[in-house]
């Protein structure tokens, strides 16, 4: 029944075209398990070449995590994409990516990224304390909670909960590890703000022809109050002498829209700057 449920799992996470990949992961997955004497989902198949029988079906309305953490949940991996990507992009003027630590040995540093496995182990003095595996989707690091760390966040450690943590940087025998002295779980709201917060700060920019009058003003501006977001727009006026306005609208960027505009004000009319 459990390989049942489990396939049945793998089927709803996975496309047709990811397949090959979900045999390659999981026979290195079977090989590295058995030489350090793991068990698996898939141990009692034979080693010379991975074997499956699953029906693939498609699943529209599954949702992109939803999928990725039955991958995470069957193969002990993320296959087909990586949760944390995009989230590590909206904080880069903020904490350092783990792929950046190999070369930073000694120094405190701030990391952010999804917990994929926990091991507690207690001290010789009797005290718990956890080997934690975070990734970013550029690489992999171990966090080492200490116990009085430990205490301090008790209620947090979980598989696949997002974390900003802040520690000292270790690199023996070249495995880089995370000394931590603070860390905190993220909530999906603050990578929200972080979002709003980078289309407040892009900008568009809209070149207006030196033929465009009152009236058409009035039309573009009719065009862009259909697409309200957070991104402010400007106006680059030139008849005779180049103006740059700032207007009140906000707008939110898509094709939809610059496929609107740039039929509306001609080829060259859409700037789009990303801060």
């Amino acid at each position: 029944k459990l390989i049942k449920y489990q396939n049945e799992k793998l089927t709803c996470a996975l496309s047709a075209k990811d397949f090959s990949r979900v045999k390659e992961a999981s026979y290195k997955k079977i090989q590295n398990d058995k030489k350090s004497g793991q068990d698996n989902l898939f141990s009692g198949l034979p080693l010379d070449e991975p074997v499956f029988s699953l029906k693939l079906e498609e699943f529209p309305n599954i949702s992109r995590s939803q999928r990725l953490s039955w991958e995470k949940s069957l193969l002990g991996l993320y296959l087909s994409d990586h949760p944390f990507k995009e989230k590590i992009k909206l904080m880069t003027n903020s904490v350092t990516t783990l792929d950046k630590l190999k070369n930073k040995e000694g120094e405190t540093v701030q990391i952010a990224g999804i917990v994929t496995n926990i091991e507690k182990i207690n001290t010789s003095n009797g005290k718990a304390m956890l080997f934690v595996t975070l990734e970013d989707s550029t690489d992999i690091i171990e966090l080492l909670i200490f116990p009085k760390v430990l205490q301090k966040t008790i209620g947090i450690w979980e598989d696949e909960v997002m974390l900003l943590a802040r520690g000292k940087v270790s690199n023996k025998d070249g495995q880089v590890k995370l000394l931590t002295e603070t860390v905190k779980e993220l909530e999906e709201s603050y990578f929200e703000n972080l979002e709003i917060k980078k289309k407040e700060k892009n900008k568009l920019w809209l070149n207006i022809p030196d033929d465009f009058d009152k009236d058409k003003m009035i039309e573009l501006k009719e065009i862009l109050k259909n697409h309200k977001g957070l991104t402010p727009v400007y106006l680059i006026l030139n008849n005779g002498k180049v103006r740059k306005v700032k207007t009140e609208l906000k707008i939110m960027p898509n094709d939809i829209l610059k496929e609107e505009i740039v039929s509306f004000l001609g080829k060259n009319s859409w700037q789009l700057e990303n801060n």
